[in-house]
């Protein structure tokens, strides 16, 4: 069993007696993210350490921070509330108990010198966790802390470090910049990436909401590494509320209703009839160019949330934008039901006057997702958390699937769209062009 030290560190007493307001004092300037070179923050081949045997060996960078591989720990979750809710989990991945007097959390500015240093207390059995807490945070994870301390108060910009005799065996984030990496959200390591690392890679973690305790302690996940990847199911709390998803007629309420193809735009846009007859466009959409009837039925278009794939109208086809456009129509077109689902708590339409929301091919498949995960569309959004599927966001859903098809170089990041003639750079399909979609027919362009 954890050993329940819920007491300051040694480090905030000394804080304490000699610093004002307890707060640690530092030269360190934070940096802006859009100096620093992407290299620097987009590394997919991050040095591993080995979870199955402890390996004694350390290195020093140019700025002279040490790094070692021998480890028997891993942070494992990192939150970052909304109020004054801070914790770090570390997790002993061995077969073996482990004495935590070698090991300290390490908290960063913009600087290579750690601003706070937690120095962990008493030992830790054996695939067990230990949590770490800002003092000021709420009750519910005061409760679930091992150690609590004044100091450790972070934002989403501050690297956090794992050190063992004062070389740094795990990182989250970023040390010597200011990114905003993790501001208010929840981290939580998958349970396919407990490995430690010295260089930060995004695809280790699963994105919670901010105020997402229910895995601190425990070194689980919400779901399985294949259904992560799959993505995010409708789950019928939403479809329950086909008949209301509407609020105020300017904000969704996150309900889900039945809708059928009228046209399809391109890949991040659709024509789509109406099937609930509760629902009227004419009560939310302005703009009439966006809505109307059509042999008795109502219909809308709609902007995909969170997707931004390239264009392929007549006289502007970009590459990839021919394949993305064919990808969503295939997806629409197998399903035997389609659904839209408003964004809960944001507004309705876009500033050009289109419909926002996910669109779903079935309950089991998120159109909007899947583009992202084959590469065919960028991601643009601010983070909402309140429309969860396995208690995942479903724009985290949609980040990993970024990320994935980033490191597997798909679509954008790396292939070769097959409507592109790259000879001329312009697609097959212009000048009025009809292409087969090869997708429907199951034959290559």
């Amino acid at each position: 069993m954890k050993n329940k030290n819920y007491i300051l560190s040694l480090l905030s007493i000394l804080m304490l007696a000699g610093c004002q307001g307890g707060k640690v004092s530092s030269t360190s300037q934070e940096t802006s993210s859009s100096v620093i070179s992407s290299t620097v923050i987009s590394s997919t081949t991050s040095s591993t350490v080995s979870s199955s045997s402890t390996v004694s060996s350390s290195s020093s960078s140019s700025t002279g921070v040490q790094y070692s591989t021998d480890t028997d720990l891993l942070i494992s979750e990192y939150v970052e509330g909304t109020g004054l809710d801070k914790a770090i989990e570390v997790y002993n991945f061995t077969d073996k108990e482990v004495d935590l007097s070698e090991y300290s959390i390490n908290q960063y500015r913009s600087d290579f010198v750690p601003t706070v240093t937690v120095p962990l207390q008493g030992t830790l059995a054996p695939k067990e966790t230990y949590v770490i807490a800002y003092e000021g945070s709420c009750e519910e994870v005061i409760n679930k802390a091992d150690l609590l301390d004044i100091g450790l108060y972070f934002t989403g910009k501050n690297a956090i470090s794992l050190t063992r005799n004062n070389k740094i065996v795990d990182i989250i984030g970023y040390i010597g910049y200011a990114i905003d990496y993790a501001k208010d959200m929840t981290l939580v390591r998958k349970v396919d990436q407990m490995y430690p690392r010295h260089d930060f890679d995004e695809y280790d973690w699963i994105r919670y909401a901010p105020d997402n305790f229910n895995y601190l302690g425990d070194a689980t996940n919400s779901c399985t590494p294949e259904e992560l990847l799959a993505g995010p199911v409708l789950e019928e709390r939403y479809t329950d509320l086909a008949e209301y998803p509407i609020a105020d007629n300017t904000l969704g309420a996150g309900g889900a209703f039945r809708v059928s193809i009228k046209n399809n735009i391109d890949g991040d846009t659709t024509d789509l009839y109406v099937e609930n007859s509760t629902v009227n466009p004419r009560n939310f959409m302005h703009n009439q160019s966006y809505y109307g009837t059509d042999g008795g039925k109502h219909w809308l278009r709609v902007r995909y949330q969170a997707v931004d794939t390239p264009e392929s109208y007549p006289g502007n086809i970009q590459e990839f934008g021919i394949t993305a456009k064919y990808y969503t129509a295939f997806l629409q077109n197998k399903a035997d039901q389609i659904y839209l689902q408003s964004v809960l708590g944001d507004s309705l339409v876009c500033n050009y006057g289109r419909f926002m929301g996910y669109v779903w091919a079935g309950t089991d498949t998120l159109v909007n997702y899947e583009s992202i995960k084959r590469g065919y569309s960028t991601i643009t959004f601010n983070f909402h958390y309140d429309l969860t599927s396995r208690d995942i966001p479903y724009e985290s859903y949609m980040y990993n699937a970024m990320l994935y098809a980033k490191r597997n170089k798909l679509g954008l990041y790396g292939e070769k769209d097959p409507y592109w003639n790259y000879d001329t750079n312009t697609s097959y399909c212009d000048n009025g062009k009809n292409c087969e979609n090869m997708f429907e027919t199951g034959k290559p362009f």
